[in-house]
Formats: C-alpha cells, structure tokens, sequence
C-alpha cells in the first residue's frame, strides 16, 4: 500500500499511519490555486511514479483523482484501474444552462472512465444502480458500502455525552463552513 496525493496536508497527512509510505506529486511551490490546476499537474508526475513502481493496481478514493488516474495509467500494461465512485449524478438538465453543460460534461468523463477501468466500486447499491441508468457499468461494478470497524470504535458506555460524527471532507471551504454553521447555530437547539 502506498499513499499518493497531489498534495497532503495537515489533517489529510497525520491520519495516515507511519508505516505506509506518502508520495506528494506536486512540489510546495506548485500551482494550487485552483483543483483544475492541481489535477493537470499531477498527471505526469503520476505517470512517472507508476512507471518506477510498477504497482498491479492503482485503487482512486477520491471523485476528481479518478481522472488523473486514468490518464496516468493509460498505456501501461498490467497496471489495473479501480475507481470508487461515491457521488451521485449531480443536476441534470432541470439546472438549465451552465448546470446542464456541466452535468452533460461530467456524465461524459464518468462513461470515459467506465469504459477504460477495470473494476468500478460503488459505495451503495442505489449509487451503483443511478449510474447504471446513465452508463453501462456491465459486469465490472461491485458495491463495498462505507463502514465503520465497530470492534475497535466501540462506544464508552459509561459516556452520555451525546455524539455528532462527520463524514465529508474538511478540505473544502463550503464544508468547513457548514460544519461551523452547523455547530454553533444548531448543535446547541439539538443539545437543548
């Protein structure tokens, strides 16, 4: 196992265990104004480092590294591409306009990378499902739902304090934001 990203962070970066080695594509001072820049980037370096290590699977968590790995192992052999898709189809033509464009474009890009990956994971079935309504996933898809390891995240029943779990991403201003929102203006009226 070996951890690649276009870059990693705080959080991001002290979660992940000693022992699994990191890579960051992109040095400090590249561009990382904006996601777009940052995927463009990393397309080469990604190239370089699966040529050096030779991996027999390239496994993509992320919705946007799906791309880069996809390019990345175009062409090379014995080099299998698995996606984890996690999001739904966004939009639809009922947006209108821009939005439209945009989900016609991401629609594209999704069947573009379900023909060229090995395997597709979904992680739930009515995921696997929509998007099997707007591509042919064929026999390739299977769903590994997201879960939680309850023997070694177990509760202290001694504890009632009431709890509150998390589970997007904190990287994103909007999510950043809502939590905040989230926490000081509706957290304390559940408390209550």
């Amino acid at each position: 196992v070996h951890f690649i990203a276009t870059r990693a962070t705080g959080t991001l970066l002290s979660t992940i265990p000693k022992a699994i080695p990191v890579t960051q594509l992109l040095p400090g001072d590249a561009d990382h104004s904006s996601r777009r820049n940052r995927l463009r980037g990393s397309i080469k370096p990604f190239r370089s480092f699966l040529k050096d290590v030779c991996p027999d699977v390239v496994f993509s968590a992320g919705n946007q590294g799906h791309m880069v790995t996809l390019l990345a192992v175009m062409g090379q052999r014995r080099v299998r591409a698995i996606p984890r898709i996690s999001n739904e189809m966004e939009g639809g033509n009922r947006e209108g306009g821009r939005g439209a464009i945009r989900s016609w474009f991401r629609l594209l890009k999704f069947r573009w990378a379900a023909a060229r990956a090995d395997r597709l994971v979904f992680v739930s079935h009515q995921l696997q499902k929509s998007w099997a309504r707007l591509s042919d996933v064929g026999g390739k898809s299977i769903v590994i739902p997201n879960g939680v390891n309850v023997e070694y995240f177990t509760p202290d029943p001694t504890q009632e304090t009431p709890a509150l779990i998390y589970t997007g991403g904190m990287d994103m201003f909007a999510n950043r934001d809502a939590v905040t929102y989230f926490l000081d203006e509706v957290w304390p009226l559940i408390r209550k």
